[in-house]
């Protein structure tokens, strides 16, 4: 009456509906969850999120390799900043060679821009020489 390929084609169409069926109901249950722990967050309205604190210090790492009178106006739009907490400048340089030196000396007070010559050229060991020394909590590249 039946041969053995059709008894095996029907059971494989029975073992794909059920694995089907399967897979629905696990993609169902799993949607579910989503929306369930979707609804269940605490909603917060857009002009009420929770700044972060405004006092911690941050310090400023600006990689320079002969960047000029341009380095002038990168370090004084951070100083023109209206932040809160302290501000540390930090301008990594190789050496006194670099031609920012001249443009940089005398021009801003110690205490707002630390000039660091870290006898390194390329740009990444100067910012992993200056990630060791870094004791504040916040940390910015430009």
């Amino acid at each position: 009456m039946f041969s053995i390929s059709s008894a095996l084609f029907v059971t494989s169409l029975f073992l794909i509906a059920y694995l089907s069926i399967y897979a629905c109901l696990l993609a169902w249950v799993g949607l579910s969850n989503l929306r369930t722990q979707k609804h269940t967050r605490p909603i917060t309205p857009m002009g009420k999120v929770k700044s972060p604190d405004l006092k911690t210090d941050v310090t400023v790492l600006i990689p320079s390799h002969h960047e000029g009178e341009g380095l002038i106006h990168c370090v004084q739009s951070i100083l023109n900043q209206n932040y809160s907490g302290k501000i540390h400048i930090w301008v990594l340089i190789k050496d006194e060679q670099d031609s920012s030196i001249p443009f940089l000396s005398g021009r801003f007070a110690p205490e707002q821009v630390k000039i660091c010559f870290t006898g390194l050229a390329p740009k990444r060991e100067k910012i992993n020489w200056a990630l060791s020394q870094i004791q504040t909590p916040w940390i910015a590249f430009l």
